[in-house]
């Protein structure tokens, strides 16, 4: 129920009465313009007018009992005062509070392609349209049905994942005393490297990209990244394969002679 307030003044000089009423918003007290507010005697409209933007509107009213101000705005609920009398030659003031309505929206569902997005931001798609390097999607990813990283690059060219002669191990001589952390790689990932020798290539290990960064590489010992740790394949949405031959300038850093892999996330 709206609060409303109705103050009778002490009697005016002129012998009209004057009904002044006050439309505010509710809890804050502010003032409401442009509210459309009726003067009733029980069912019939005595007369009804627009409040102004100091949430005012007069009228002029005839001495009678029953009477009811009633105000309505679009956003908020209708308020009606409580009923009150007109004697002669009186004033009234009549205070009514109007609620803001709590609208029931339906909810609103917003999908987003942001791997698609990300990728295109990257460079990724235009890199695959020019042709150079190896790539895989999050579709061709999840075709070979990875359980760690290295399995989804199992299935690129150029890339070999060979076990780990050091899991487990600390690089140091047998029998010396060691400091260096165990090697944690069941695995190594190793790529072919073209040479001047008479064999022609050889395989080294590649340096590593997640989403932009430089996070490593594949180097023998501890201090290689451990790749199935530092990168969640179910989070992978791309990667991107480069010999040092086809090298984009954003990833042609040191140490990428044998070539660069790149992880991108969804």
């Amino acid at each position: 129920m709206a609060l409303l307030a109705v103050v009778s003044l002490a009697p005016a000089v002129a012998e009209a009465q004057v009904i002044t009423a006050f439309v505010t918003r509710g809890l804050t007290g502010q003032p409401v313009g442009r509210a459309q507010v009726v003067l009733r005697q029980e069912s019939i409209t005595i007369d009804s007018a627009e409040s102004n933007a100091a949430g005012l509107v007069t009228f002029l009213a005839p001495v009678a009992t029953g009477l009811t101000i009633v105000a309505r705005r679009a956003g908020y609920e209708p308020a009606k005062s409580d009923p009150f009398t007109m004697t002669a030659a009186s004033n009234q003031f009549v205070e009514i509070q109007l609620v803001p309505n709590r609208m029931e929206l339906d909810p609103i569902v917003v999908t987003t392609d942001r791997p698609v997005r990300h990728l295109r931001l990257s460079g990724f798609y235009d890199r695959r349209t020019l042709g150079f390097g190896r790539f895989m999607t999050r579709e061709e990813i999840e075709a070979v049905t990875p359980t760690v990283t290295t399995d989804a690059l199992r299935h690129v060219s150029g890339i070999s994942i060979v076990n780990n002669a050091g899991y487990g191990r600390r690089p140091c001589p047998a029998g010396t005393p060691c400091s260096e952390p165990v090697d944690r790689r069941r695995v190594v990932v190793r790529m072919t490297r073209t040479t001047m020798n008479l064999r022609g290539a050889d395989v080294c290990p590649p340096v590593f990209f997640l989403d932009g960064m430089l996070i490593g590489d594949g180097g023998s010992g501890p201090d290689g990244v451990v790749l199935d740790d530092v990168v969640d394949v179910d989070q992978v949405e791309a990667i991107e394969a480069y010999s040092a031959a086809q090298l984009p300038a954003r990833f042609n850093v040191a140490g990428a002679s044998c070539g660069v892999i790149v992880f991108w996330t969804r």
